[in-house]
């Protein structure tokens, strides 16, 4: 085993053959795969910038939209994704991000909430779709210190995100985006067409 300074997990996700994979996204940045029954598998990762290596894994996800499973994980902190193959070996990095949080997948759409006031909604091809409330004006205001605004529901405006921490899609593809502001934000994003 490798020894670990702290332990402050953030996320979970799985492989199809129920293997756990558990980030340990506030503490060493590795990530930790057991089986379903708790038995200890692999490990990968650490803290670094290079390919392979994390600054907060945050979120992940199990991604098969090729009929192919990855992993997909949130490197929040160098602002990218990386996606790894079942044996734990990085298959790619996407850096179209500012502080991405967490997935979500339905059909061949993945979803990225992006604590930096947006969503990202990437195709099969991983090519960006669109970013939901892409507004730098807005980033810049809610980033400033000065505004206080996840503590200041006064200046929450409908439509604009503040500090998207979780979405997910429903069955419908409707979207629901969870902010973390004092007391909690749920915004529910109708599918219109």
């Amino acid at each position: 085993g490798q020894k670990l300074a702290k332990y402050r997990p953030t996320n979970a996700s799985f492989a199809p053959n129920g293997d756990v994979y558990l980030g340990d996204g506030y503490g060493s940045g590795v990530i930790f795969r057991y089986t379903g029954d708790g038995e200890f598998v692999s490990c990968f990762g650490g803290t670094g910038t290079e390919d392979g290596k994390f600054n907060t894994p945050h979120g992940q996800w199990l991604d098969a939209r090729d009929c192919m499973p990855k992993t997909v994980i949130c490197d929040r902190a160098n602002m990218r994704l990386q996606w790894f193959d079942m044996d734990n070996n990085h298959l790619k990095t996407m850096d179209v991000f500012l502080f991405p949080a967490d997935i979500d997948i339905q059909g061949e759409l993945l979803l990225v909430p992006d604590l930096h006031s947006r969503l990202t909604i990437l195709d099969k091809e991983d090519k960006v779709i669109v970013q939901l409330g892409d507004d730098e004006a807005w980033r810049n205001r809610c980033l400033d210190k000065s505004e206080k605004m996840r503590a200041s529901p006064d200046k929450w405006q409908d439509g604009k995100f503040v500090h998207p921490h979780d979405a997910a899609f429903d069955k419908e593809g409707n979207i629901f985006v969870a902010e973390w502001v004092v007391g909690g934000r749920v915004t529910k994003l109708r599918q219109v067409s």
